[in-house]
């Protein structure tokens, strides 16, 4: 029987109402002046309302540019208009994310320059992406403005097209003054570069969470010093230059608990139970490893690599709250974090990319890798929801010091393998994981994601069926 090759399905979809603006918790900071900063029309993939062939758009700093949520999120912004300035580790390295985005253009006049392309070494800037595909290095986003467009006699020329996207390079994100000049004419940030240990990796967990800490330290110094320059110059005769607005931390499902803490075994044993509100922490994890009981598991095991990560992701957020609740409340910058679940879905280049993170499970089950069954049930979300999830985060008025949960449901493996039965009749795929439920609780939070979609003109989360075969139409 021939096979049933797998076709995605259309990325158009019907407009939506504009969303109900949540209320704000009641501890927000006044948003700034949001003008610059608007989700464009409530649809999902049309000519944004930010024109790029008027005037420079905002632009949004992305840290881990290469990374599987990271790059997305680049392409989601630059579909809605918006100037993205991709941070990475090493420039020549993934210096093919200027040519995958090199159609995106806009239109500068010499009045707007929107840039910090004096720093020409960010460049091509791509990073060393972790576990998580997040790079520890930032961009410079090439937004400078030809004066040549414009002359005294009022004869214009032909406007330049300048490109939308640009990559400057941070070496090491952990260092002082990392992201000083990265940020420099940015309206917001999205920091979803993290450090991650991985497979055979023999660091101290110690100094990997402490890494993630400090990289997401360094970015709000960063925020914080534009601030402060912008006071020192009150009294001067130059008016001080905008600072950044709105600043998105990327998470994770287990700064919430232990992977083993979502689940309800019905046999008797301890559970949690639902997650009813967005304030839980996985405090034991970072209890582990500063009690030194992490640096005991064996070197590259899968235990101590999610410790190392769980309990810097936990301490780096919190981290980010204290901040907002301080210096970042003072200065009025909006802060959201998205927690993500397991991630599927196509990454933005096989070729280059592989298949990153969790979006490795649903190729190892098609292909038979007995690796697939390390994770046999979690939660799960599209890579393309996550993306537009921190869109929503560092653009929407609505979205003010949010944590959300990019939940959209939980998955098991045989799932994934009865998806691949029914598309490939004529392959063979391994047998079911014998005994396999789903056993996970509640995410509750999860329900404001799938408004925040909505919101956005998407008929909520994408399902698992049409996640999981896109995540492997490039090996299938």
């Amino acid at each position: 029987m021939p096979s049933q090759q797998y076709t995605p399905p259309s990325s158009t979809s019907s407009p939506a109402p504009p969303p109900p603006p949540p209320p704000p918790p009641s501890s927000a900071p006044p948003p700034h002046d949001s003008s610059l900063l608007t989700l464009p029309h409530p649809t999902a993939l049309i000519p944004p309302s930010v024109d790029p062939s008027l005037s420079p758009p905002p632009t949004i700093l992305v840290t881990g540019a290469n990374g599987l949520i990271a790059s997305h999120l680049c392409h989601q912004l630059l579909l809605h208009g918006y100037r993205v300035r991709g941070a990475v580790r090493d420039a020549r390295k993934h210096a093919w994310l200027t040519a995958h985005f090199a159609s995106f253009v806009c239109h500068d006049n010499d009045e707007n320059d929107n840039d910090a392309s004096n720093n020409a070494s960010n460049d091509n800037g791509n990073d060393a992406s972790n576990e998580n595909g997040n790079d520890a290095s930032n961009e410079n986003d090439g937004a400078s403005n030809d004066a040549s467009n414009v002359n005294d006699n009022a004869t214009a020329k032909p406007k330049k097209p300048t490109p939308r996207f640009e990559l400057v390079q941070v070496p090491d994100m952990r260092a002082p003054g990392a992201f000083d000049e990265a940020v420099r004419g940015v309206e917001a940030v999205a920091h979803v570069a993290s450090v991650m240990l991985g497979a055979g990796g023999d660091h101290p967990v110690r100094d990997v969470v402490g890494g993630t800490v400090e990289g997401a330290r360094r970015v709000l110094e960063a925020v914080q010093a534009q601030y402060e320059a912008g006071r020192r110059a009150e009294d001067g005769a130059a008016a001080p230059a905008p600072g950044v607005r709105r600043v998105v931390f990327t998470s994770s499902a287990v700064a919430v608990r232990d992977m083993e803490a979502f689940h309800d075994r019905g046999n008797g044993s301890e559970t949690l139970g639902a997650v009813e509100g967005p304030g839980e922490w996985n405090v034991g994890v970072v209890e582990a490893v500063e009690g030194g009981r992490a640096e005991g598991l064996p070197a590259g095991g899968a235990e101590r690599v999610m410790m190392a990560y769980a309990a810097g992701k936990t301490m780096a957020e919190r981290e980010v709250w204290a901040w907002a609740a301080g210096e970042g409340a003072r200065d009025g910058v909006v802060v959201n974090t998205v927690v993500p679940a397991g991630v599927f879905g196509r990454p933005l280049s096989h070729e280059h990319q592989g298949y990153p993170s969790s979006s490795q499970w649903a190729p190892k089950a098609f292909t038979g890798d007995p690796d697939f069954k390390q994770f046999p049930n979690f939660y799960w979300i599209n890579i393309k929801d996550m993306a537009r999830l921190h869109v929503a985060a560092l653009v929407h008025p609505g979205v003010v010091n949010e944590r959300i949960f990019g939940f959209a449901g939980t998955y098991t493996m045989n799932e994934f393998l009865a998806f691949y039965r029914k598309h490939y009749p004529d392959r063979e795929f391994p047998a079911d994981i014998p005994g396999l439920e789903s056993d996970l609780v509640e995410v509750k939070p999860a329900k404001r994601a799938e408004e925040i979609l909505k919101g956005m003109g998407r008929p909520g989360f994408e399902t698992l069926e049409d996640t999981v075969m896109d995540n492997i139409i490039d090996i299938a």
